[in-house]
């Protein structure tokens, strides 16, 4: 079932995406750097793309969300996630 995302899709994100999705799991990327994004997309074109966290945590489909971002960003996520 497609219902993980994943915030952050860079240096080690890349890699959860990449295992997400061959796990058939993944449901969305958010990444706000639009050149990471467009590879991303690329990539994983039956992927869902946003540049906005707070589209991930509105998303009713979504069961989990895998945060990959730099580690002072993932407090405020967090938050925002609540």
């Amino acid at each position: 079932m497609k219902n993980i995302a994943c915030i952050g899709g860079g240096y080690w994100g890349k890699n959860l995406v990449r295992n997400m999705h061959d796990l058939g799991m993944l449901s969305c990327v958010c990444e706000v750097d639009s050149e990471t994004r467009q590879r991303l997309e690329t990539t994983y074109p039956d992927s869902n793309f946003t540049d906005e966290p707070a589209d991930v945590f509105r998303d009713p489909d979504i069961a989990g969300v895998m945060i990959a971002t730099p580690a002072e960003s993932h407090g405020a996520l967090v938050k925002q996630a609540l």
